[in-house]
């Protein structure tokens, strides 16, 4: 099959397979193919199952690249990936081994020493199976992350990968995920409603902080359950956090980011410095066991009160919007970063500001992934 030929086939009919194209045979072990679930090279033995009771996501993925290069006497020159990942990355960085395993074991392939028609195969599967453009550009990643090189080439920039993907991007072009996003007016309208704060359940007083603190300062979920207060600092009329853990907008040279979140003192229902300190003040003596004190800012209302992950941060912002008026089903809890950011932009809040509030180094980021028409349909 002519190369180009192939190449080109692949985005428009998924199911046809790449099988005569110039790759490196891979190096099976003594019984021929490796089993998915149990592989061994030399004196190194995995087995997937166990290691997931042993180890955390980013130890299984090291303990992969440390193997492959290994086996392939490879000096590795790319970042680690305890040094480049992020948890979240590493949770989906090993859904993606775990589905690759078991597509290299329907079909008797190596596991470790892929070729790049193995490679190709199952990224054109992915997009047969209709995973989008940004999910298959993950396994990509994934894969690269701790396959071996080929012919000293990098999965991820392989040039039969690299055209694969571009196919890909043609025929699923990826979109915003919303157009137009949801009235802030309408979740501070309820908020306010959840007053005075001395009076709310220790739940409503929580969630009423946590929609507050991401409305102020257009927070990701991840880095609200960041907050820590350790390191909380008091100035004036303002509360600042300084937030030196690794998150989705961390940068080469910018270890620590500063959260921070101004009085209003005209609207005390409203006023996020306020609803903290209320808040610190209502949870500090659930921080205290007898073993240890919970310094996260956010922390479950039910025992054994401690900090909350992203999942239940999102889970309380849906249930604002939810009671708010907005659409769930349409809104997601992630819509609230770009739902304050062109409220603020509407309410003539400078550029420069938005940035700096929401921890963007360009203005390119905001328009096209964020400012969205404020006219929406409910």
């Amino acid at each position: 099959m002519n190369k180009d030929l192939a190449l080109n086939s692949i985005p428009l009919e998924p199911s046809v397979h790449i099988v005569n194209q110039e790759s490196v045979t891979p190096t099976s072990n003594a019984e021929g193919t490796i089993p998915a679930d149990e592989f061994q090279y030399e004196d190194v033995e995995f087995d997937i199952d166990s290691l997931k009771h042993q180890l955390g996501n980013r130890e299984i993925l090291e303990s992969l690249s440390t193997l492959c290069r290994k086996v392939s006497g490879q000096q590795e020159t790319r970042p680690s990936v305890p040094e480049s990942g992020t948890s979240g990355t590493d949770k989906k960085y090993n859904t993606v081994w775990k589905g690759w395993c078991g597509w290299c074991k329907e079909r008797q392939a190596d596991i470790i020493q892929a070729s790049i028609n193995d490679v190709v195969n199952f990224l054109a599967d992915c997009f047969a199976d209709g995973r989008s453009y940004s999910t298959i550009t993950t396994y990509r990643s994934a894969l690269s992350s701790t396959l071996c090189y080929i012919n000293n080439v990098a999965v991820d920039s392989h040039p039969l990968v690299t055209r694969l993907l571009k196919g890909v991007y043609n025929l699923r072009t990826p979109s915003p995920r919303y157009s137009s996003t949801w009235d802030v007016t309408k979740v501070t309208g309820y908020l306010k409603t959840l007053f005075p704060l001395d009076q709310l359940s220790l739940k409503s007083l929580t969630l009423k902080t946590v929609m507050l603190c991401a409305l102020s300062s257009a927070l990701r979920e991840q880095t609200l359950c960041a907050l820590d207060i350790k390191f909380l600092n008091k100035s004036g009329n303002s509360l600042s956090f300084s937030v030196s853990e690794r998150l989705k907008t961390s940068r080469l040279g910018k270890s620590t980011r500063k959260v921070e979140f101004i009085s209003l003192p005209e609207d005390n229902s409203l006023c996020p410095v306020a609803t903290l300190t209320e808040y610190m003040s209502r949870t500090e003596g659930l921080r205290k066991s007898a073993s240890s004190e919970e310094t996260r800012l956010f922390i479950s209302f039910i025992k054994p009160h401690k900090a909350v992950s992203t999942a239940t941060v999102a889970r309380w912002i849906k249930s604002i919007l939810s009671a708010a008026g907005i659409d769930t089903s349409v809104f997601k809890p992630h819509s609230v970063r770009g739902a304050s950011v062109t409220h603020k932009y509407v309410q003539g809040v400078p550029v420069v500001d938005i940035l700096r509030m929401a921890d963007w180094s360009n203005e390119h980021t905001f328009r096209k992934y964020y400012l969205r028409d404020y006219n929406i349909v409910e």
